[in-house]
């Protein structure tokens, strides 16, 4: 009886395998070559080796990484495609032939449409968008594709970032009828709790937790450092009910908003414009309700502006931005509570970022600025929230405009406590915070297995 699951490449270098989903080796490497020097890293992981998969099997004696030429018939193998998501997209969307990208043999691939190999697709670093419309949407697109080629979808194994995925597809395949056996197998791989963990225990020094309320200046903490549609809606909120004034905020002039529009560094008012007339209703809404509500209208729109750029600190460099412990720690001691403007809020996937992580890295308070359910799916991964301080229905509401006035009137009443509650609020929340960072800290040396129940009969010890 065969005994592990092989990860089957079609190229090894001198250590370890080479991504499938090159066509030619060759271009690979001339494809790093060509490269910057500051990308260099990033593209050559991203391009020549699947180093996420690395991370996930290697030490698991479940899996055994082989060369595709090895692979006899009959044989339980996984392909693996290491997709960026935005080479995923232009490939579906472009109806480009997956298997065109990759040097795989016409063996391996009639062993997957008729045998016992398996493809997997790696996403598990990123998000994919799902709106209810089902059609707009990448996995489903995905679904459809494999189907019209003949591949049995449940040998397609799906690994997304996003926590909920797997329950969104499955409502999806029962609104639609879907039988299990015609079904892909989509799993959830929390990338980023994994890698901001293994950072925690690589760091030689750790701030201790800040014990002294006197070092708290402000109230909230809230990095933004690219527009996206709730988080300007956010903005224009505190803006509105004078919570900038107690907070630590950023907010850029100028930025990239690739959630809604192409284009680049776009200022803050047009992007507000385009969002506002967005194809996407469900984003366009809040806009318009500012404007009915006498929120927002072109008047306030130029004096906001005046409060931009919004800065927190002088960092610039996105690799200091995006460190776990914070270089300039006194942030997190010299605010009560984070307020994590997440990737998504008016979809439907939760996706937990390097920003959630880093507040619970920091031991700090949060409201978690999401889409629906993104506290109870946090809580799913063993996390305490802090629904014992403060009101956290907004968890449960459905509307995201509805959700995010909620957000802001529980911001607004968290405001307005007087300094014996936030005192007490700040020695309370101690053995939460500390709970959650210690579970953190833990996820790299207790690395969660990726079972794959549908091969069970490979190895006794999955079943």
């Amino acid at each position: 009886m065969q005994k592990t699951i092989k990860l089957a490449y079609d190229w090894y270098a001198p250590e370890f395998p080479l991504n499938n989903n090159q066509s030619s080796f060759v271009d690979a490497i001339e494809k790093a070559r060509k490269i910057n020097d500051k990308d260099r890293k990033n593209t050559i992981n991203n391009t020549l080796f699947p180093y996420r998969s690395l991370e996930i099997f290697s030490k698991d004696d479940t899996y055994e990484y082989v060369t595709s030429a090895s692979i006899k018939d009959n044989d339980y193998f996984i392909y693996e495609f290491a997709f960026e998501i935005r080479d995923l997209n232009q490939a579906i969307f472009n109806n480009t032939d997956i298997f065109s990208l990759t040097h795989i043999s016409d063996f391996i691939l009639d062993q997957i449409k008729t045998k016992n190999g398996y493809i997997l697709i790696d996403v598990s670093h990123e998000t994919i968008v799902m709106y209810h419309n089902y059609e707009q949407n990448i996995l489903f697109l995905l679904h459809e594709y494999f189907k019209a080629r003949n591949i049995p979808l449940y040998k397609i194994i799906f690994l997304i970032g996003s926590v909920n995925a797997p329950d969104i597809y499955r409502k999806y395949c029962i609104q639609s009828n879907i039988p299990g056996r015609e079904r892909m197998v989509v799993k959830n791989y929390e990338w980023f709790e994994y890698q901001c963990s293994k950072e925690l225990n690589e760091l030689e020094n750790i701030p201790k937790p800040n014990d002294n309320i006197y070092k708290v200046k402000k109230t909230f903490l809230c990095y933004n450092r690219r527009y996206k549609p709730h988080r300007t809606d956010l903005y224009v909120l505190f803006w509105k009910f004078d919570l900038l004034n107690n907070s630590f905020y950023s907010m850029p002039h100028k930025s990239t908003n690739d959630s809604t529009h192409p284009v680049k560094n776009i200022d803050f008012a047009s992007n507000y414009n385009i969002e506002e007339t967005s194809s996407y209703d469900i984003i366009a809404t809040t806009k318009q309700m500012f404007k009915s509500a006498d929120i927002m209208n072109n008047d306030k729109m130029k004096e906001l502006c005046f409060t931009l750029p919004a800065v927190i600190d002088t960092r610039k460099d996105l690799k200091d931005m995006i460190k776990i412990i914070d270089p300039e720690q006194a942030v997190y001691d010299s605010a009560l509570i984070s307020v994590i403007t997440e990737s998504n809020f008016y979809t439907e996937d939760v996706f937990n970022t390097e920003k959630t992580w880093k507040a619970i890295a920091n031991r700090h308070p949060f409201i978690l600025v999401g889409p629906k359910h993104s506290l109870k799916y946090l809580k799913s991964l063993g996390y305490k929230t802090f629904s014992d301080f403060f009101d956290e229905s907004y968890d449960d509401i459905e509307n995201p405009t509805a959700r995010l006035m909620a957000i802001v009137k529980l911001c607004r009443d968290i405001d307005n406590w007087d300094f014996n509650k936030k005192r007490d609020f700040f020695n309370e929340t101690v053995g939460t915070t500390e709970y959650n960072f210690n579970l953190l800290k833990s996820v790299y040396n207790n690395k969660k297995k990726l079972v794959l129940e549908h091969i069970t009969h490979i190895n006794p010890l999955m079943t």
